[in-house]
């Protein structure tokens, strides 16, 4: 797990008028909200506002100990709703884009919560699937948060196996998170459609994780992680 000394965290409205100004002050309750309950600390650079408008907001994230998800928020975040400040009371679009940037890295390696894994043990088999050994030699090795799992069955003693299990585990996750900050690097140099919040349909979709989600009124107070 790395972590990253300065986060630049960025909010601002698309077209639409009051509708994408007020979007943009929802995501900031949102999102300060989310910061809080994950005791994040956060500095406010800059901020815009008149009422429940927001026109632009830069906030500065200090000791981001896990930075992977707050870079996948990056990108456009279009919320549909009937609109509150039209009188015809037909459906409206409105847009925000999330761009989050890093300052300065601390380069370090991938470190295991033991916690976040599930150790698991079996009798080793051959390629026919027959057992070849009587003890529960073999290592299956569980990251509990990605669902990325090892096995080896290479060794004799278990805990050879499992030793090389948890190298194993360790590069795939290094593959993960580096796989993750390239889609986070795209998303804020090319914005495109992250999240859509259908208020008209009552659902949360997530264009990154492919999750969703009909608790549109919890995630909009902070918890994001329904849609990670």
């Amino acid at each position: 797990m790395s972590l990253i000394n300065c986060v630049y965290f960025e909010l601002k409205p698309g077209q639409g008028g009051n509708d994408s100004k007020n979007w943009a002050y929802m995501l900031m309750h949102q999102y300060l909200c989310y910061f809080n309950s994950q005791s994040i600390v956060f500095t406010i650079l800059k901020r815009k506002t008149v009422g429940v408008f927001l026109t632009y907001l830069l906030l500065e994230l200090v000791n981001v100990v896990d930075s992977r998800q707050l870079f996948l928020e990056a990108g456009i975040h279009k919320l549909i709703r009937v609109s509150p400040f039209a009188r015809s009371g037909r459906v409206h679009t409105s847009t925000c884009i999330v761009r989050v940037l890093y300052k300065d890295t601390s380069s370090k390696p991938i470190t295991l919560n033991r916690r976040e894994i599930r150790v698991e043990t079996f009798k080793a088999r051959g390629p026919g699937g027959q057992s070849v050994n009587k003890t529960n030699s073999a290592v299956r090795v569980v990251h509990i948060p990605t669902g990325i799992t090892v096995e080896c069955q290479r060794e004799r003693s278990q805990g050879e196996n499992k030793k090389v299990a948890f190298a194993l585990l360790s590069a795939k996750l290094e593959f993960y998170a580096q796989q993750r900050a390239k889609i986070a690097r795209d998303l804020n140099s090319n914005p495109v459609l992250n999240r859509v919040y259908n208020m008209s349909k009552s659902y949360v979709y997530s264009f990154i994780t492919k999750r969703k989600s009909s608790n549109i009124a919890a995630i909009l107070a902070g918890n994001i992680g329904l849609v990670f």
